[in-house]
């Protein structure tokens, strides 16, 4: 799912997409590595992942994002 958002919003550049991994792209925002500074480098908007709950996040956060959730098995 994150690099059909990706290439969504880069207009399918796929030549785009293979110069840097996925992880350099759509980086964690609870792993240390890059790490929140390297977050608030990249262009805005940016994409973003997490296993955190949504309602962890500020309600700015929830109420200007756009948020794709993903779940397995919602029956299991």
């Amino acid at each position: 799912v994150q690099e059909l958002v990706y290439l969504i919003r880069n207009d399918a550049n796929f030549e785009l997409a293979k110069a840097s991994s996925i992880e350099e792209r759509v980086p964690y925002i609870e792993i240390v590595i890059p790490g929140l500074e390297a977050i608030n480098n990249m262009s805005s908007p940016r994409t973003l992942k997490t296993h955190l709950p949504f309602s962890f996040f500020p309600d700015q956060i929830q109420s200007k994002s756009k948020v794709i959730y993903v779940m397995r098995n919602p029956k299991g």
